[in-house]
């Protein structure tokens, strides 16, 4: 007899996968398997990955800040860009030490843009609030 699986066969058999996953970049099998989804992740490691970091990221952007704020604009024009067949073209050149040193260089510069010490004058005069 055939019965569905279980909430929580169905959330083992998706870890198992994630782990083969996550093994296949540089990670042990097993070690991949002991995290938990309150660990973090470590940064891209490819041009998918890397791709999709800056995807999620302008979409939190646009949803919290609007897609008037000058950060959105400028994250999602790094992903528009990435998203062109001439950067496809050249995956090769992607390697995980390079996507991690954009990861950080993007972590670094949002750091910079958000320890800008704003008061209510500065959104209330209906100025531009420029990315650094």
């Amino acid at each position: 007899m055939c019965r569905p699986r279980s909430g929580e066969e169905k959330e083992k058999i998706r870890m198992e996968e994630q782990a083969w996953e996550d093994s296949a970049a540089n990670r042990a099998y097993g070690e991949a398997l002991t995290l938990k989804k309150s660990d973090p992740r470590s940064p891209a490691h490819n041009y998918g990955n890397l791709k999709l970091n800056f995807a999620t990221f302008s979409a939190l952007l646009w949803t919290l800040l609007g897609e008037q704020s000058d950060i959105y604009k400028k994250r999602y024009a790094i992903y528009k860009t990435m998203d062109q067949e001439q950067v496809m073209e050249n995956l090769r050149f992607f390697t995980a030490v390079f996507c991690r040193q954009v990861t950080w260089a993007t972590i670094d510069d949002d750091r910079e843009f958000f320890h800008t010490k704003l008061l209510p004058e500065n959104f209330m005069s209906g100025d531009t609030i420029s990315f650094p």
